[in-house]
């Protein structure tokens, strides 16, 4: 049963994010299929956690129908950020989404706890964070990576058109780095044309941002 303070500070929404983490409701997931019309089974499971005499009746009816949103909502923020979850999805990311009292996802702010938390590898992380943080923040979690990561890493700028839309933000902050002259012995600066330490505009870069924000 959920614990909440007073239904006149609450909306269904935040309700219907809490109950979509719960951990029973997670391992029903697992093994069931989510459909748009719910079932009595994920139905009665939903009722159980929020019984008739807390939640009066149209107040339960507008939490289960906010939960078919709620789970798009995940679906499709997992989707769009699959390229730093990796194949095999840790559980634990689940607790990292940072949800709005609407029931929509917080990209931003969800990216950042992702990238400060030790749930992703290092250099998922990193990925994310040159996607999401500013240049000068993201030098802090560079200057604290391995030196054989970050020599892996540095070898992305080499490529004009990157395996992967989500690392052209990544290769323009290598540049970036580069030709802000850092004090870096790892690397020899000379290696990198002129041509790639050309910083495209800011224009480029909010556009090239756009990529991983949400189309629906």
């Amino acid at each position: 049963m959920l614990s909440v303070p007073s239904l006149k500070d609450l909306s269904a929404a935040p309700i219907a994010v809490t109950l979509y983490n719960d951990s029973k409701m997670q391992q029903f997931l697992k093994r069931n299929k989510f459909r748009l019309s719910p079932n009595e089974k994920w139905r009665v499971l939903i009722k159980k956690k929020l019984p008739s005499d807390v939640y009066p009746l149209p107040l339960q009816e507008k939490i289960i129908s906010l939960m078919e949103s709620v789970n798009y909502e995940f679906k499709m923020w997992k989707q769009q950020h699959k390229t730093y979850l990796g194949k095999s999805f840790d559980q634990r990311i689940t607790s990292k989404i940072h949800w709005k009292s609407d029931g929509t996802i917080d990209i931003s702010k969800t990216a950042s706890f992702l990238i400060q938390s030790d749930v992703l590898p290092m250099k998922h992380r990193f990925r994310l964070a040159c996607n999401y943080w500013k240049n000068e923040d993201i030098l802090k979690m560079w200057e604290q990576m391995p030196a054989d990561l970050r020599d892996d890493l540095y070898k992305m700028q080499k490529y004009d058109i990157p395996q992967h839309v989500s690392n052209i933000n990544v290769i323009e902050w290598l540049r970036w780095y580069s030709k802000r002259g850092t004090s870096n012995t790892d690397y020899n600066q000379d290696t990198v044309s002129q041509a790639t330490r050309v910083q495209p505009s800011r224009s480029k870069r909010k556009s090239q941002k756009k990529l991983f924000h949400r189309v629906y």
